[in-house]
């Protein structure tokens, strides 16, 4: 006779233990490759973002090297009395706009909703320049939260 005293595992709970254990793998495979996805996406758009922020950046600095340049050579074919006023005809016709300060703006669209500006100050005749970058920023058009950052509505 057979003795039964000891305690036996059959075949059928061992191999509904290591299904149990496979599935368990199987959905931790498709939550990492899930999130891993979604890292990657948020990375590309990221770099992306990134890289059309520095082309508007350098296109405005180009724009102001090129402003620059232009009051400088004004500056020696003008008289002092007519600087300000011709200098000012210059730029309108260049095709940069003027603030009510009198100040020079030059905005650049980085994408749709935001634009990279640049204000510049028209120095004096004497001066070995011919502008000063008063203030650069991002400026962001359509809805933002409380702390000024865009949101989102796609």
């Amino acid at each position: 006779m057979k003795d039964k005293a000891g305690f036996h595992i059959g075949a059928g709970i061992t191999s509904i233990f290591m299904l149990f254990i496979v599935l368990c793998l199987t959905v931790f495979a498709i939550l990492s490759y899930g999130t891993a996805k979604a890292d990657y996406n948020l990375s590309k758009q990221s770099a992306d973002n990134l890289e059309a922020y520095y082309q508007a950046r350098n296109k405005a600095v180009r724009a102001v090297a090129d402003i620059n340049e232009c009051i400088m050579k004004d500056k020696s074919t003008i008289d002092q009395k007519d600087f300000l006023k011709n200098i000012k005809v210059v730029i309108a016709e260049k095709g940069y706009s003027l603030n009510e300060q009198g100040n020079i703006q030059v905005s650049v669209e980085i994408n749709q909703k935001q634009t990279f500006e640049i204000e510049l100050k028209i120095n004096a005749y004497e001066d070995k320049t011919g502008v000063t970058i008063l203030r650069s920023y991002v400026s962001t058009s359509g809805a933002v939260n409380s702390n000024g950052v865009p949101v989102i509505t796609e």
